[in-house]
């Protein structure tokens, strides 16, 4: 825990992986618990309000329950942990990424269901202009405010999962709490791709959305989201 909080003050990007079996499952717990925790506090209080918690807007009506399961974290993971070992090869696919991420907001639809060839040939081509533009900055930028810019904007996607224009005042208040309240989990996120892998990162994901996903898709939690997919 030590290491972990010494970690967060201050983070580096060259440091050595660390693969022992009980740092790594100390890992597994808190990418499993911390975000939980946030998220499930942060839907208890507004309910306890009284606010109307909003649907996300979601594919799950038109994709199979596996590929939900494995590819999101597997997309998510690429642009956002990827590039914190930072080469121009991991930006230039974090970068496109996230650009095909944020495009469900300029084409509108489903995030992996709809307008898929106009959105990733907008991505790549987002990420091969950023990247000669910016990549060079990116790559020497102190590492600890790209950490955490990436945490935030990790954070921030969630927000895309809703539709805008249906919300009232209070579900816009919720929607920004619930994707502040994914930094702490996008931080340990973070953490664990530096020190023990992008796989690592990955395999965590998917179990940490595996209960929430099943569970939403066949029950009540599908539309109040009180389970939070991350």
């Amino acid at each position: 825990m030590k290491q972990l909080w010494q970690y967060i003050k201050n983070p580096h990007e060259n440091c050595p992986y660390d693969f022992s079996i009980r740092v790594m499952l100390l890992s597994v717990m808190l990418c499993l618990s911390v975000p939980l925790f946030f998220e499930v506090l942060t839907a208890s209080v507004f309910v306890i309000a009284g606010v109307d918690l909003p649907a996300m807007t979601s594919d799950k009506s038109v994709l199979p329950l596996c590929f939900l399961i494995i590819i999101p974290p597997i997309i998510e993971e690429l642009g956002f942990r990827l590039p914190l070992k930072r080469s121009r090869f991991n930006l230039y696919i974090s970068v496109a990424v996230i650009a095909f991420i944020f495009s469900k907001v300029i084409f509108a639809g489903g995030l992996y269901s709809e307008h898929l060839l106009c959105r990733i040939v907008f991505a790549i081509i987002s990420s091969a202009v950023i990247n000669l533009i910016w990549g060079k900055w990116l790559l020497q930028v102190r590492f600890k405010d790209f950490f955490y810019s990436t945490a935030i904007l990790f954070a921030m996607l969630h927000i895309v999962n809703y539709s805008h224009q249906t919300l009232d005042v209070s579900q816009w208040l919720y929607v920004v709490c619930y994707a502040c309240a994914k930094i702490p989990g996008s931080i340990l996120y973070g953490y664990a791709r530096i020190k023990h892998g992008m796989l690592f990162s990955i395999v965590v994901h998917i179990i940490s959305n595996l209960p929430a996903m099943i569970i939403s898709h066949f029950t009540f939690f599908q539309k109040y989201n009180i389970l939070l997919i991350k």
